[in-house]
C-alpha cells in the first residue's frame, strides 16, 4: 500500500516524498543493463524521480535466514507447483512468493522484483530504530512511526525517512533494498519476496535491536487497523498471532503485497509480492489464497 485510504474501493493517490509527487509512467520489463543504468541515474539526478518498474529477471543475492536443513525435494517441488499453478490459472498475475519456518526455506518466483511499495516501511521502521535507539527514541518520531506502521501514512513515512538520512548503512538491514540510506525516496525499489525474508528475520532476531526496539516492532505489526490486516494473516487460526505489513498501489495494474509472522512452535516468516490485478479486492484474493497455498506446503511436516 502506498498511500492509506478509508476503504479498498476508493482509488490511492501517487506516492508523494519530500513533499513532490512521482509521476507515475507505465510499467515495463527492462533488461538487467537497463535497470542497472536506471538505478545509478537515480542517484545523481536532482530532479524528482519517476515511480520504479517491475523487473522480470531481477534476482538480488538472497541473505540467509536462519541455519535450514536440506530442503526435500517433494517439498520444494510440491511448493512451486502450487504457486504456478495458481498464476497458470490467472493469465497476466506475476508472483514472488517465500516462506520459512526455521526448518524449510521455500520461494518461488524469485527471478521477478516488484517494486516495494508500503512493505518497505518495515525496513524504514528499523533503520529509525537502528539510529535512535542507543539515546531513546524521541516522541514525536515515535508517533510517527506508530501512524507509519498501523494505518500506513506516508506524510509520516516522509518525515521519518528525511529524519534519518544518512544515519545508517546499506547493509545495517540484510536484504533492504538502502530505503532512507541516501535520499527521503521510498516505495519504488525493486525487490524479490526472497530478498525480503531477511529483513523480516531482521525485525524479529537481529542482536543489532535492543530488546525494547524489537518489542516496538511487534507492537506496531500486531496493531495494524483491520481493513489493511489482511494478506498473509490467511495462513493463521483464530488463537494465532500475526505481525504484518501490506502495500498496494495501482501501478498501470494493481501491485499488492504482504509480508509479516504467524506465531506458533514453529513461527512462519512469509511475503508475498503480486502484481497485475484488475483492481484491490481481487489482488488481495490472489495474495491470501498464495499464502494458504505456501503455508500448506509446510503445515504439519
Amino acid at each position: 500500500m502506498v498511500v492509506p485510504y478509508p476503504s479498498p474501493s476508493t482509488r490511492p493517490e501517487p506516492i508523494r516524498t519530500d513533499n513532490r509527487t512521482l509521476f507515475r509512467r507505465p510499467v515495463v520489463v527492462l533488461t538487467v543493463t537497463a535497470m542497472i543504468v536506471g538505478l545509478v541515474a537515480s542517484f545523481v539526478a536532482t530532479s524528482v524521480r519517476t515511480p520504479g518498474l517491475l523487473l522480470p529477471g531481477v534476482t538480488p543475492p538472497p541473505d540467509p535466514v536462519v541455519e535450514l536443513g536440506e530442503i526435500k525435494p517433494d517439498l520444494r517441488e510440491r511448493f512451486e507447483e502450487l504457486i504456478d499453478g495458481h498464476l497458470d490459472a490467472h493469465e497476466g498475475l506475476q508472483a514472488s512468493v517465500a516462506l520459512t519456518d526455521g526448518r524449510h526455506e521455500l520461494s518461488a518466483g524469485s527471478d521477478i522484483a516488484f517494486e516495494t511499495a508500503s512493505i518497505v516501511k518495515v525496513e524504514i521502521l528499523l533503520r529509525w530504530l537502528l539510529a535512535r535507539q542507543d539515546d531513546g527514541l524521541p516522541a514525536e518520531e515515535y508517533r510517527l512511526a506508530e501512524q507509519m506502521m498501523t494505518v500506513s501514512d506516508n506524510d509520516a513515512t516522509n518525515r521519518l525517512c528525511l529524519s534519518i538520512v544518512g544515519l545508517t548503512a546499506p547493509d545495517d538491514i540484510p536484504g533492504g533494498v538502502d530505503a532512507c540510506t541516501v535520499h527521503g525516496y521510498w516505495g519504488h525499489d525493486p525487490t524479490t519476496a526472497e530478498q525480503q525474508l531477511p529483513v523480516l528475520h531482521a525485525a524479529f532476531h537481529s542482536e543489532r535491536l535492543t530488546t525494547e526496539s524489537r518489542d516496538v516492532v511487534k507492537k506496531f505489526m500486531a496493531a495494524i487497523v483491520p481493513e489493511q490486516a489482511w494478506g498473509v494473516s490467511a495462513a493463521a487460526n483464530d488463537s494465532q498471532q500475526v505481525w504484518l505489513k501490506n502495500g498496494w498501489d495501482d501501478r498501470d495494474g494493481w501491485l499488492v503485497h504482504s509480508m509479516g509472522v504467524v506465531d506458533g512452535p514453529t513461527p512462519i516468516h512469509i511475503v508475498v509480492l503480486t502484481f497485475g490485478h484488475d483492481d484491490f479486492r481481487s489482488g488481495v484474493d490472489h495474495v491470501e489464497e498464495l499464502t494458504r497455498l505456501a503455508v500448506s506446503v509446510i503445515v504439519d511436516r
